[in-house]
């Protein structure tokens, strides 16, 4: 058997790339007996080396010298990229294929185990929801390097690239890099931030090959998850510590940006499992020309123990540290006032704790409890509110801290023969303290804080065994802001065959203010001279709170339908029409002058109300053993309207921020069993509000898999449209927004 075998030698200097020569040697090896193999970690600043075999072999030294040392890797690559195919096509392997999607048949597809809908174990065909799965063998040939890019192949699901590192994702509209109707979930973990209801992606990022399969569902949630699930729940669920046993060391290099990770599981003692984890990201000079680069270490552990038969612990402890820095436009709140770029820079700390205790009292009967814990700290250099800073000495700390606290008890069980009941309480205590420094926002007080309470009943009755279900529940809730939310939902399900489910859904859903919407005040954006009257000087929008504001209310109408066309054919298809009543609005009042400057101020309010409606369709289609084809199409239509009463002329352009149509394509296909092709094609509609034209994205992955435990990939992003205009609906967005394409060379070794 031949092999091929890259030895990549890195400097120890701690950069990603040296900028002196380095030394790259092709071993080509011949070998008559078995492997002996031997492999050392992948990590920055030290030696990439896989060690396959011990005699019959010959060295191929070459020296590179480039002054961008990325490119010179991915030179490398492809210099080797056609010798590999050839060497997987034409030669012998020990290698076993690899388990995928691509060896089940669509039934047992459809019979995946999900949680997310109902809060109890239930097929796909068994959900009264508009749900879609996305498992670890999608993620893994997606090509995707963090979660929000994995979310993109789902359907109703609209991501867009915002700042490096930032993205804005949304279910069924109101696209925005805060959006603030998604609720997404870490194995049942609330990621979203109480300060503005929305979700930073960068800081919640995972090692993707820790994640089991991801739950997305479109729709609203609430009646089960509570508050802001209003559009959508995305639950993100990672693999029991069991199944992440040994070592897996990831590393990526690209033109723009990459990642390396490392992880290592043990066997403590029986049934008793641990999981350690690391992962790097480097976001570099992805959107802009101008200085922006954003750094951030993740680590986290799992800790799995099965206590006796009925039993079980799942204990999960993650932290981060991201350190951004770039250019921003700031506008200066003391004359004189003007909008400059300065440097600004950011350091972002945190961390999690979960906790959770499943207990089964019988086939029909179990309990759960979950503890978690969360914090983050972020502290933020930015110039002065009188000059853009001109060194160290004018920038001064901008010092925020969030935590939360969180208690969930749930129980299941059956009732007669016909009724199957889960119910729950919990209770959430929310904290935000702020130093005033007159930057982005302020609180009315340095330290605020927020308490929930809610309980739930949902029961699934059996009006005809196999074929009609009615499931009756809904979610109280009481917090201090806009007191008790009730949010019921009715849901019928009917499955006329084994092939085939119809449902319909009728449900309540809210979103509760967020602390800057009740007690924040924040810089929004710089008006020029001129702009108020004649030769008048320039000035600032600055966006009050309001103690009055009401949660936002969403009463939502659902049809789907589930159908095996063929055994290697499927179709799901979901309808929605959502009533939105007390939307956020934001209000003027009078400009208030002042010697060189003046302020526009806008107070939040409930003065807003809409209607959407739309469609998603998503079809599987195995074409051949080897070859999968998954697509999906998403229309969406808003129509938003102030209230008579409302000033607010802005918001009801919200609805030209969404795109009206979304398309994806992904073709799936093994060539061998250690040589793989993927093509994915993501289409989108133009933003009409940014004047985004629409743009394709296609992305090409090669995979390789020379022996059982270790992987090389090729991708290639954003191949079609170079350099298209990305998201950009905040004020502080930094340079000029373009999505560049991208290459990455990827390594996966597992030892």
């Amino acid at each position: 058997m031949t092999e091929l075998v890259v030895h990549l030698y890195k400097s120890t200097s701690g950069k990603l790339f040296p900028r002196a020569y380095f030394f790259c040697q092709l071993k080509i090896s011949l070998v008559f007996r078995k492997n002996v193999r031997h492999y050392q970690p992948v990590f920055r600043g030290f030696m990439y080396d896989w060690c396959l075999c011990e005699r019959g072999s010959m060295y191929l030294p070459f020296f590179i010298h480039h002054q961008n040392a990325q490119k010179a890797y991915l030179m490398l690559f492809v210099f080797c990229l056609p010798l590999l195919a050839a060497k997987s096509a034409l030669s012998e392997t020990d290698t076993k294929r690899t388990t995928d999607f691509t060896t089940y048949s669509l039934e047992e597809l459809m019979d995946m185990e999900l949680v997310s809908a109902s809060k109890k174990s239930q097929t796909a065909h068994e959900s009264a929801s508009a749900v879609y799965v996305i498992t670890q063998e999608d993620i893994r040939r997606s090509g995707a390097v963090n979660l929000p890019e994995v979310l993109r192949m789902a359907p109703g699901i609209v991501v867009e690239r915002a700042d490096p590192g930032a993205f804005a994702v949304t279910s069924r509209g109101f696209l925005g890099k805060y959006a603030n109707k998604l609720l997404v979930m870490i194995d049942g973990r609330s990621i979203y931030s109480p300060s503005f209801s929305g979700v930073l992606w960068t800081y919640n990022d995972i090692l993707l090959e820790n994640i089991e399969r991801i739950e997305v569902i479109r729709g609203p949630g609430a009646t089960l998850w509570g508050a802001n699930a209003v559009n959508g729940v995305i639950n993100i669920i990672t693999k029991n510590a069991k199944d992440m046993q040994g070592g897996l060391g990831v590393a990526t290099v690209s033109n723009q940006e990459g990642y390396d990770g490392l992880r290592y599981g043990v066997k403590l003692k029986e049934n008793m499992y641990l999981t350690a984890y690391g992962k790097y990201m480097h976001f570099g000079n992805v959107i802009n020309d101008k200085f922006d680069d954003r750094r951030q270490k993740n680590m986290g552990a799992r800790l799995d123990w099965d206590m006796t038969d009925r039993d079980k612990l799942f204990v999960s402890a993650q932290s981060y540290d991201s350190d951004d820095s770039g250019r921003t436009t700031h506008p200066l709140v003391l004359p004189p006032l003007v909008n400059p770029e300065v440097n600004s820079s950011a350091t972002i700390r945190g961390g999690n704790f979960l906790s959770r205790w499943d207990h089964t009292f019988s086939p029909t009967s179990d309990m759960s409890l979950k503890i978690y814990y969360s914090s983050q700290k972020t502290r933020a250099e930015r110039a002065t509110g009188y000059r853009p800073a001109r060194d160290s000495s004018d920038l001064r700390d901008d010092v925020s801290r969030e935590s939360a606290a969180d208690i969930d008890f749930q129980h299941s069980f059956a009732l007669g023969g016909s009724n199957s009941i889960v119910w729950g309480c919990g209770s959430r205590y929310s904290r935000l303290y702020k130093q005033d420094r007159n930057f982005y926002f302020t609180l009315e007080h340095e330290t605020e804080r927020q308490k929930l309470y809610n309980f739930f009943v949902q029961d699934d009755l059996v009006l005809a065994p196999e074929r009609l279900h009615l499931i009756l529940g809904s979610k109280f809730e009481y917090n201090a802001y806009t007191q008790l939310e009730v949010q019921p939902s009715i849901r019928l399900l009917y499955t006329p065959s084994q092939n085939q489910t119809f449902w319909a859904a009728v449900s309540r859903a809210t979103r509760t203010p967020s602390f800057l919407e009740e007690k924040g005040r924040i810089l929004s954006g710089y008006i020029n001279p001129g702009s108020l009257y004649p030769l008048s000087p320039p000035g600032t929008v600055e966006l009050q709170s309001s103690n009055n504001i009401e949660s936002e209310d969403l009463i939502a109408y659902e049809l789907g339908h589930r159908m095996q066309l063929t055994p290697r054919l499927s179709l799901d298809t979901a309808l929605f029409y959502n009533v939105y009543n007390r939307l956020r609005s934001l209000e003027p009042s009078a400009p208030q002058l002042h010697p060189g400057y003046f302020i526009v101020p806008v107070q939040a309010d409930n003065n807003m109300k809409g209607r959407t409606y739309g469609a998603e369709v998503a079809a599987n289609w195995q074409v051949l053993p080897q070859w999968r084809l998954q697509g999906t199409y998403s229309y969406l239509r808003m129509n938003l309207k102030p209230e008579k009463k409302s000033r607010d002329t802005t918001s009801e352009y919200d609805e030209d921020l969404s795109p009206e149509n979304t398309f994806t394509l992904r073709s799936l296909y093994s060539i061998t069993p250690s040589l793989e092709c993927d093509i994915s094609l993501y289409f989108m509609d133009e933003i009409k509000r940014l004047n985004n034209p629409s743009h394709t994205d296609l992305t090409l992955r090669l995979g390789w898999k020379p022996c059982k435990n270790l992987m090389v990939e090729g991708i290639g992003s954003n191949l079609i449209d170079n350099k298209y205009k990305a998201f950009r609906d905040d004020v502080y967005a930094r340079g000029d927004n373009k999505v560049r394409r991208i290459f990455y060379c990827r390594m996966t070794v597992e030892f």
